[in-house]
């Protein structure tokens, strides 16, 4: 922000493709690994899962993007933030790069770009709220509240009280007016 209020400065486009293959080479080095280790025949639902959102989602992008004439930045930043996928922001911005535009026509695709993005995410964001726990386990066919007690983990674990009275996890305080115990007064918090 504060290079903003300074002036108005360019970055070159071989630093912006620099720097946007080091974001997607870290984000790669990070997760291939565990992404191909993972793979089996019991993360094959969410390989579909993973399949359906993708291409309701550039379907979706596709329909609106036809139906409403939508420019190709427009359309590019409808889809980054209806997925919320930053990363499709330097993806199209470097595909627009290459289209040959004049000038202006590209800046105006960018600016585009960042506009439908804006618009676009939060939307994105609350359904991906909503997906996440209810259309994707559906879509998998499994029970979350099934699934959570098999592994003992999760908002559905029942919460056991250890010999001492206290509840896993909490410290221990000693000092005067409190009983030792979840930190809770001697007293039992009456005053």
């Amino acid at each position: 922000m504060l290079l903003g209020l300074l002036g108005n400065f360019v970055i070159p486009p071989l630093f912006k493709s620099i720097f946007f293959s080091l974001f997607v080479f870290t984000i790669g080095y990070k997760s291939g690994p565990e992404f191909f280790a993972s793979l089996s025949l019991r993360t094959l639902s969410q390989v579909v899962v993973a399949l359906v959102v993708a291409f309701t989602g550039l379907s979706l992008v596709l329909v609106f993007a036809f139906a409403f004439h939508l420019d190709p930045g427009t359309a590019a930043g409808l889809a980054s933030g209806s997925l919320t996928q930053s990363s499709m922001i330097g993806t199209a911005t470097g595909a627009l790069a290459q289209l040959g535009l004049a000038d202006d026509v590209l800046r105006q695709e960018q600016a585009n770009i960042a506009a439908g993005y804006a618009v676009t995410y939060i939307l994105g964001y609350i359904l991906t709220l909503v997906f996440v726990p209810f259309a994707a386990p559906w879509l998998m066919g499994i029970d979350l509240k099934e699934e959570a007690a098999k592994t003992g983990g999760g908002p559905f674990r029942r919460q056991r009280q250890s010999p001492q009275g206290r509840q896993p996890g909490l410290p221990e305080v000693q000092g005067a007016g409190l009983s030792g115990r979840c930190c809770r007064p001697a007293d039992g918090g009456r005053h």
